[in-house]
């Protein structure tokens, strides 16, 4: 049985978290996951280091990892001054995250400028994780 493509897209606040609904507020949208430092995803992992802070978009067999790119880019691009506040006077590391899933004879992806400009403009970085 064939599964489906499971890419997605997280934009991250990560760090020393005193108030992630103050983060909320500030960026107009709530997280799809927060976990606070010292967490653990069960008792057989290791607790979690920092606080995170996660809005994610998951995609499915059509859509493009640079669809996903673009969403995250839709909520966040009119909050760069928030994004850059965060970093410079709270100490986060904010980045956007995407997870793509590679199928054999599969092309690879590409970016659209469009998709990249959140990054750009906010100064953060693009980390991608490649699995299969």
């Amino acid at each position: 049985m064939e599964r489906g493509r499971q890419d997605s897209c997280s934009f991250r606040v990560l760090g020393d978290i005193s108030d992630p609904d103050r983060i909320s507020a500030l960026l107009g949208v709530k997280p799809t996951y927060t976990h606070r430092k010292g967490e653990r995803r069960s008792k057989f992992t290791e607790p979690r280091p920092i606080d995170t802070w996660r809005y994610q978009v998951s995609g499915n067999d059509e859509e493009t990892l640079d669809e996903l790119l673009r969403q995250i880019s839709g909520v966040f691009l009119a909050k760069v001054e928030q994004i850059k506040s965060l970093v410079a006077d709270d100490g986060l590391k904010i980045d956007v995250y995407c997870s793509y899933e590679f199928w054999p004879n599969q092309g690879g992806f590409d970016f659209s400028p469009q998709a990249l400009e959140l990054c750009t403009l906010a100064g953060i970085e693009l980390c991608i994780s490649i699995w299969d």
